[in-house]
């Protein structure tokens, strides 16, 4: 008890301590929000692991989906039935610690039984050790000093796949020599009204495209077999209305990456996890917000609510609708099309022209709660460090998540499945390039790219929640302004306005 980090007076936290005592002492309890598939790798693990530490029994339970598991959470703490060992994002994080049940793993981490922290991923060490500090003789943060609230465990980040099969066919459409998988967003732009300009100069909406690349006109009203086989792509769900050549996925995560990657800055932080502040009301955030809505208006670019959708552009990308489409590595499969229709490309996110490269790199860390008994909370920690540290290649490779530490990046296990690339389904091979793509580009040694995810406190995920509205409404609002957009939100957003 005495690494806690506490906010609350010592009669409440002797009666937690008592409350948390309560129960089978040989039993812990694991809780994430992972789907089946992921819980389909973790289980086999889990068992594993049992198996070889037999004194105490695991009983993991998925709360289907990481709202629910906070929200389970944050309801079982008023009877100290919260679990040993959950997974969350820093904003989690932060709520938990506000109710004084999350432990710092210092102890644990420097002890007889613990890990080097400079093997992981810095980049995924931040988020881990940006919501809680020692103190300095005078009361203030030390901010060298950070205590380590979780350790990463399932990362993914944001990838651009594209429709290889559609870039490559336009390409031979192209007298100009303009269209390419861009790097910058200057020459997304540039990419976006060529491939527009020809689409409607060729007359190739609500078309099929043969093998030679030219406009197929079948016989009757449907395609003979003879004339299916001979289809490259398959535009016919496609007009001038419903096309944008780019996409993303994730509104929140388009705005707060723009910001960065024009020089703004989105939240900070205040002095502990009980305070923090919006910083994006700013020229920066202007300038990037007025760029994208040029693009927008002019059709080349889009949002998942461009096509009805709620969260993904999948559905649009695979009939054809956008060929660059951003979303998590962890769910690149999504954008494999049925019967492989076309093959895709995994690329790195474009980025400001002339800034440092910036990625939103996010999954959630393990924690450890406090707990049961002192017995409990060590076998807890040694169950965190084996599935982060000894099998998380393993994990990852089953899950399309990253490794989290340099030696899980580097066992022969992960080198093998980045390399055997035979046989491999086309889904297979996008988990695989998604994970090479990471290697090569966004982790390698000379790698100008910053992965980050941004602090948390109490009223981050409000904050994250409300600004995933802006882009939409930016782009689709009728007679919608930048300024108009962002007063609205900083109207709702009142309360984390640093005065």
């Amino acid at each position: 008890m005495k690494n806690k980090v506490r906010f609350l007076s010592l009669s409440v936290l002797t009666s937690v301590a008592l409350l948390s005592g309560c129960g089978n002492k040989k039993s812990i309890t694991f809780w994430t929000g992972f789907g089946a598939t992921v819980n389909g790798v973790l289980q086999p693990l889990i068992d594993q692991f049992q198996k070889d530490n037999p004194e105490f029994t695991i009983k993991y339970e998925t709360k289907g989906g990481y709202d629910n598991l906070q929200q389970a959470i944050n309801l079982s703490v008023s009877n100290s039935a919260y679990p040993n060992i959950a997974v969350g994002y820093p904003d989690h994080m932060a709520s938990y610690m506000m109710a004084n049940i999350l432990l710092p793993l210092d102890s644990y981490i420097a002890g007889e039984d613990g890990v080097d922290l400079t093997d992981f991923n810095q980049d995924y060490l931040v988020e881990n050790q940006s919501l809680a500090y020692h103190k300095k003789t005078d009361g203030t943060n030390d901010y060298e000093n950070p205590y380590t609230m979780g350790l990463p465990f399932n990362k993914s980040t944001e990838v651009m796949v594209a429709n290889q099969t559609f870039v490559d066919w336009i390409i031979t459409k192209d007298e100009t020599n303009t269209i390419k998988v861009p790097e910058t967003w200057q020459e997304a732009k540039v990419v976006g009204e060529k491939i527009l300009a020809i689409m409607k100069d060729g007359d190739y909406y609500g078309k099929y495209i043969d093998l030679d690349g030219n406009i197929l006109v079948p016989e009757g009203d449907k395609l003979t077999s003879e004339e299916k086989a001979q289809v490259l792509l398959d535009l016919t769900q496609t007009n001038e209305n419903n096309f944008r050549p780019f996409s993303w996925d994730s509104t929140a995560n388009f705005f707060i990456t723009i910001v960065r990657d024009w020089g703004g800055t989105y939240t900070e932080m205040g002095n502990d996890i009980r305070s923090g502040y919006l910083q994006f009301d700013s020229a920066e955030t202007r300038a990037a917000l007025s760029f994208f809505q040029e693009m927008a208006h002019e059709s080349v670019i889009g949002v998942p609510q461009n096509w009805g959708e709620s969260s993904f552009s999948s559905t649009p990308f695979n009939a054809n609708k956008t060929i660059f489409t951003i979303s998590s590595s962890a769910g690149v499969t999504s954008n494999i099309p049925p019967n492989n229709a076309f093959k895709v490309s995994i690329n790195a996110i474009p980025f400001n022209q002339g800034e440092t490269k910036y990625v939103i790199s996010q999954g959630t860390n393990l924690m450890l709660f406090d707990q049961g008994s002192d017995e409990a909370k060590a076998y807890s920690w040694k169950l965190i460090k084996y599935l982060t540290t000894q099998v998380n290649d393993r994990f990852a490779l089953g899950t399309a998540y990253y490794p989290v530490t340099k030696t899980m990046a580097n066992t022969q296990t992960y080198l093998d499945f980045l390399s055997n690339t035979d046989g491999k389904t086309a889904s297979q091979l996008a988990v695989i390039n998604a994970a090479q793509l990471n290697v090569d580009v966004y982790d390698a040694e000379d790698s100008s790219w910053v992965k980050f995810v941004d602090p948390g406190f109490y009223g981050s995920s409000e904050i994250r929640s409300a600004v995933s509205n802006i882009v939409p409404r930016v782009f689709n609002d009728e007679g919608a302004t930048v300024d108009g957009v962002l007063a609205d939100v900083l109207t709702t957003l009142k309360p984390y306005i640093k005065k």
